[in-house]
């Protein structure tokens, strides 16, 4: 995810994330850094929340092995 400053964020939209009906605030339960070993969760952090307003672009990747409704 891109935020207005165009900072970027990655991270995880699992069972335990949540997105807004009214207003676009997004919830991600997992936080992720791009390390040189690959991707790799960050242990500190329990999730982030983004309000919407800081939001420029989210790109979305599909998880391999998961099943998609």
């Amino acid at each position: 995810m891109t935020l207005k400053d165009n900072s970027v964020i990655c991270g995880y939209y699992g069972f335990n994330s949540f997105a807004g009906d009214e207003r676009r605030d997004l919830f991600l339960e997992s936080v992720y850094e791009q390390t040189e070993k690959g991707w790799e969760e960050v242990g500190s952090t329990e999730g982030v929340f983004i309000a919407e307003n800081q939001i420029s672009a989210i790109e979305f990747f599909k998880v391999e092995g998961e099943e998609y409704g």
